[in-house]
């Protein structure tokens, strides 16, 4: 490894251990009467699954050197996870708390939110792993390039909406299913946007422009769709079928159909 290469996984491992430690810590920290199984299980869900896609995109999809170079391997890995440790901690920024809302208050539906925005967030850095590169300030710019995009449309929809404290706040059950989906989707669209062999900064742009339209569709949909689904008289909480399952398809199926028209990297 060169010099930098040292440098930068020495500044991983401290993001690691800085943050992404505490993380786990907070599952293991808090009692069982405060967090039962069922909530620790949701939070290890919540960790595992993103570094489990890291893994699995590096080991398949990566540039050849990666895939062939142990070493190489193990260092993209850590930096997913610093990766993931740093964005966990802007989703908490965020009003998405691993610790607060899953281990302690229990909140099924900001589990799901949470896992499908970490899942989001790793997608959106597997992404940028995807073809050959000349080096790892190019996987930087990219999961860089799709990450922020993703928390830019997050912001928009919490403007444009009430998402985040009917997901917090309420407990509502249909809200946070589909924008669980919304998050996990948006991040797999936005990390195609970014993947593929490295040719030049102009091409990487003009690709990712015409790429993550789908992902602002997504987000569209789910701005008209919120709207649709306000609690009524008699009905508080929105129908987790109609207002839940149904629009998180619709939600993955949008994701499909951008891939498969996107074709192969």
């Amino acid at each position: 490894m060169s010099g930098d290469e040292v440098f930068t996984l020495l500044v991983y491992i401290v993001l690691v251990l800085a943050l992404g430690a505490r993380r786990w810590a907070c599952i293991a920290t808090v009692n069982e009467l405060a967090a039962p199984r069922g909530a620790r299980l949701a939070a290890v869900a919540a960790l595992g699954l993103p570094l489990l896609l890291t893994a699995t995109v590096l080991g398949l999809w990566s540039a050849d050197d990666v895939r062939t170079d142990p070493a190489y391997f193990a260092y993209y890995l850590v930096m997913g996870g610093a990766w993931m440790a740093f964005f966990s901690w802007v989703w908490e920024l965020l009003g998405l708390s691993l610790r607060d809302d899953v281990v302690e208050r229990r909140s099924p539906a900001s589990a799901r939110v949470i896992i499908g925005a970490y899942t989001g967030t790793a997608a959106c850095f597997a992404g940028a792993n995807i073809g050959n590169g000349p080096g790892w300030w190019v996987v930087f710019f990219c999961a860089s390039l799709s990450t922020l995009a993703l928390f830019v449309l997050w912001l928009l929809l919490n403007a444009a909406t009430s998402a985040g404290s009917r997901i917090t706040v309420d407990g509502d059950p249909a809200t946070g299913a589909r924008v669980a989906v919304l998050l996990a989707a948006a991040g797999i669209v936005l990390g195609r946007a970014v993947a593929g062999d490295w040719v030049s900064l102009a091409d990487t742009l003009s690709s990712f422009i015409g790429l993550c339209i789908p992902a602002i569709l997504l987000f569209g949909m789910e701005i008209a769709v919120h709207k649709l689904s306000k609690p009524r008289s008699g009905e508080p909480m929105p129908s987790p079928i109609a207002w839940g399952a149904v629009p998180a398809v619709a939600y993955l199926a949008v994701a499909a159909v951008s891939l498969a028209a996107a074709g192969p990297w």
